[in-house]
């Protein structure tokens, strides 16, 4: 079966909506969705679909969430996702920071309390349409140890970078773990093993299973260095904003 990119996102925006997600916010949700597939991002493109539908209907995002300015200082934008689904929210507050950033010559706006976004390298665009060098940062659970460690830690705690560059602009876009947790999921759908030094099992075992991977650990990319990268961007993200950490909700901070 075949199916054009246009079609396939007329089909997620359509599936999107019936959970109860307003139009503009499942279209949006389902462009993000396809241009990951499309650069080949596929561990955070369509394969996601599935997952947040059933999210959604569970109640598990708000499909009603609004996305809320906790503070606004010009220059630097706090804001509230209210448990809804990332992708339009990110993409939001990247349009955002764009043109802040165009007009006060630097921005940094953040959104806490927010669902899965998907690939992080999406929300780096809206910044290089201007022509802006971008920084992207985001975590989740627990799911990485230290460098020999044993019990999870931190997030995969991804990171992108949108750089203006001629012919055309390049973005990096990359976890901090050694691989992506929707990498893990694909060869647990393909029924493939994981190369050696991908993952651990939840007793911080080697594993090459995807299986016991998905249920375990993400080894951290390069060791101690991935590691500190993760906690750097742990910092940047739930410790700074003061949403969810990795490991606990820490409480709110007093902005």
């Amino acid at each position: 079966m075949s199916i054009s990119v246009g079609e396939a996102t007329q089909l997620v925006t359509d599936l999107l909506e019936d959970t109860g997600l307003e139009r503009s916010r499942s279209d949006v949700t389902a462009q993000a969705l396809l241009l990951a597939e499309i650069w080949g991002v596929t561990s955070h493109g369509l394969m996601r679909v599935p997952s947040y539908l059933t999210r959604l209907d569970a109640g598990g995002f708000d499909a009603d969430a609004e996305l809320t300015t906790v503070r606004d200082t010009g220059a630097l934008v706090v804001l509230d996702g209210h448990g809804g689904l990332g992708h339009w929210q990110a993409w939001s507050a990247a349009e955002m920071a764009a043109e802040r950033a165009g007009s006060l010559g630097i921005a940094a706006v953040a959104v806490a309390n927010s669902g899965h976004c998907g690939a992080l390298g999406v929300y780096t665009l809206p910044a290089l349409e201007r022509g802006l060098l971008t920084l992207v940062f985001s975590h989740g659970p627990a799911v990485m140890p230290a460098a020999g460690g044993r019990r999870p830690l931190l997030s995969t705690s991804p990171l992108a970078v949108g750089i203006p560059c001629r012919p055309r602009p390049a973005i990096v876009d990359l976890a901090t773990s050694a691989v992506a947790r929707g990498t893990i999921a694909e060869y647990a759908g393909r029924g493939e093993q994981l190369p050696e030094g991908w993952a651990y099992s939840s007793d911080g075992e080697p594993t090459t299973d995807p299986s016991v991977a998905l249920a375990g650990m993400l080894a951290p990319l390069g060791g101690p260095k991935g590691f500190a990268l993760a906690f750097a961007v742990e910092a940047l993200t739930g410790g700074l904003v003061g949403g969810a950490i990795a490991l606990r909700r820490r409480e709110k901070l007093p902005w």
